[in-house]
């Protein structure tokens, strides 16, 4: 388990290049919370409402970026970790390309964790646990939306054990590194967000990819 965020630290800080699609959500959701905060902030009541619009766009946009980010950087550090090699640009096409089906997965585990929390909890820890590599299984294996879903549940029920101490190990090094990374001023909730939204992806996928071993 150590060992798996260990090298997820090495991928990143070795390979700064895993940093760049975090950037881009970021970058996205900075320019269109300012266009639209500058516009709402105007005298025009039209300009009122166009910038409040263009903030509820820049949210739905950039969860749409945070997504294809978290795949991006799933599909590198497949490559990196089967032969050692990272290619942006390719992962970046071949996330576009699966684009509508990972937002598809998203949205269904999204909602249905979101209505497991609000009932009782626990039956949305339930969902976030049994479909943890959903996304992994659309990115590096083509599966389609409900193909994806049942073969996360399988390998976490086949796996639970592990993946379970994983996931708490993995919440307890994020938690207090992200409270210390904010105490930075300025800039430090920005980085701290760069670092986590980086780090969960990459060592999810080498459990994941720990855990299919051949299969992939």
């Amino acid at each position: 388990m150590w060992e798996l965020i260990t090298k997820s630290f090495d991928f990143m800080f070795k390979k700064p290049v895993f940093f760049v699609p975090a950037l881009f959500p970021a970058l996205v959701s900075l320019i269109l919370g300012l266009l639209g905060l500058g516009m709402m902030y105007s005298h025009s009541n039209v300009s009122s409402s166009i910038g409040a619009i263009i903030l509820l766009i820049g949210v739905a946009i950039t969860l749409i970026a945070v997504l294809l980010a978290n795949s991006v950087v799933i599909h590198m550090t497949y490559e990196m970790e089967s032969y050692k090699r990272v290619n942006l640009s390719e992962s970046f096409n071949v996330s576009m390309g699966k684009l509508g089906v990972i937002f598809l997965v998203s949205t269904i585990v999204g909602l249905a964790s979101a209505i497991g929390l609000m009932l009782l909890v626990i039956p949305g820890i339930i969902v976030i646990l049994f479909t943890v590599f959903s996304l992994q299984e659309v990115v590096l294996l083509n599966k389609d939306v409900k193909e994806s879903i049942i073969e996360s549940y399988e390998i976490v029920k086949e796996n639970f054990g592990s993946v379970l101490v994983f996931l708490l190990i993995l919440m307890l090094i994020e938690l207090p590194l992200g409270f210390v990374l904010g105490l930075i001023p300025v800039i430090g909730s920005a980085i701290a967000s760069l670092i986590l939204g980086t780090l969960s992806p990459i060592a999810i996928t080498l459990l994941y990819i720990q855990l299919r071993g051949e299969q992939l």
